[in-house]
């Protein structure tokens, strides 16, 4: 097979990331880092590869990264067992290829071994995969305080400049209208946004919980939104019925749509998942509900976020956790917006 080599021009490199899964809590944390390496490199061909399975971005949040990705390249043929690093529907996907740079993000060696056989100047990777980087002394292991910020530093090594995580999702305001649309909240009033899903069972704060947290809310007269997926059309039914004058707006089929939903909130409160993730981003004030003891590696970009753990709240699991716990850390955000603040004025900026 002909070698086919993706623009190894000058000014204009070629970049593969390559990620385990990228689901959309995972994609939520690149995203910012992944608009980061554009920016920095407006020129280059950015290909994002996923060995295991498909990519959210790459499907329902393609709009999420029009004009940062040029190329994603999936691994739809993947059964769910713990693949071999030469698994056919993976990397075997990038034989006659070469790249600029390979920047390596998952952190099994023989994964990373694979990946260093693609042609290439610039290899870059992590944990014990720092061993076989060009760019990196062999004692440093790119950390950092979360998931996000280590892919930072490792686009930083392979670039050879430092790159900030963009934020500013510059929304357009087509969708802040229509966001705007699918909400009634009062003129004044503060907003609660509540995304209680989560993919993993495990993850997932009681909704009997979230449901005691929005009433103590609804009776200090703050306006509720909850925030659903797809999958929870008969959860909405049990909330409509409970909160008849609550807000429901359907934008789980554009992201763009839920960050613009998120941005006209007070504050928010989600379980750790990828609705969470993705309100976070734009909410003005924004609390999870963990079940990891130690979840800053896995938490969300946020302007300004609380974390509720378990340990925080003195048990032993996130079923355990009790609703005050986390109404005083929603509380405070709302204090701190003050109680005459308009929760939607400036798409609560």
């Amino acid at each position: 097979m002909p070698m086919i080599i993706d623009e190894p021009r000058p000014g204009m490199p070629s970049i593969l990331l390559y990620f385990d899964s990228l689901l959309v809590g995972d994609s939520m944390l690149m995203l910012p880092i992944l608009r980061a390496l554009r920016r920095a490199q407006p020129k280059a061909k950015i290909v994002l590869m996923c060995g295991r399975g498909t990519t959210f971005l790459a499907r329902q949040g393609r709009t999420l990264c029009a004009g940062v990705v040029d190329e994603f390249i999936e691994n739809e043929s993947w059964d769910g067992i713990f693949p071999s690093p030469w698994h056919p529907g993976a990397i075997d996907r990038l034989a006659g290829r070469a790249f600029d740079i390979i920047i390596d993000t998952q952190s099994r060696f023989m994964t990373t071994l694979a990946l260093k056989r693609v042609p290439h100047d610039i290899f870059v990777a992590r944990a014990r995969g720092v061993l076989l980087s060009n760019r990196l002394p062999i004692y440093f292991a790119p950390k950092g305080p979360n998931y996000g910020s280590r892919l930072a530093k490792l686009c930083e090594r392979a670039l050879g400049q430092r790159i900030a995580p963009e934020l500013d999702w510059q929304l357009p305001e087509h969708l802040r209208r229509e966001a705007a649309a699918m909400l009634s909240i009062p003129a004044g009033a503060q907003a609660l946004g509540i995304a209680p899903g989560a993919s993993v069972v495990e993850k997932r704060w009681p909704i009997d919980r979230f449901v005691e947290l929005a009433h103590r809310q609804a009776s200090r007269g703050r306006h509720l939104v909850f925030v659903l997926g797809p999958a929870e059309l008969d959860l909405r039914q049990r909330l409509l019925a409970e909160f008849p004058r609550a807000d429901f707006p359907q934008c789980a089929h554009e992201p763009l749509l839920t960050l613009a939903v998120a941005e006209r909130m007070t504050v928010t409160v989600a379980s750790d998942g990828g609705a969470g993730h993705l309100i976070a981003a734009t909410s003005p004030r924004h609390v999870t509900v963990f079940a990891r003891a130690k979840p800053s590696t896995w938490a969300p970009w946020a302007r300004e976020l609380k974390m509720v753990t378990p340990q925080d709240c003195g048990v032993d699991s996130i079923l355990e956790i009790g609703t005050a716990c986390v109404e005083r850390h929603v509380d405070d955000f709302f204090q701190q917006a003050g109680d005459n603040s308009a929760g939607n004025a400036g798409h609560g900026l």
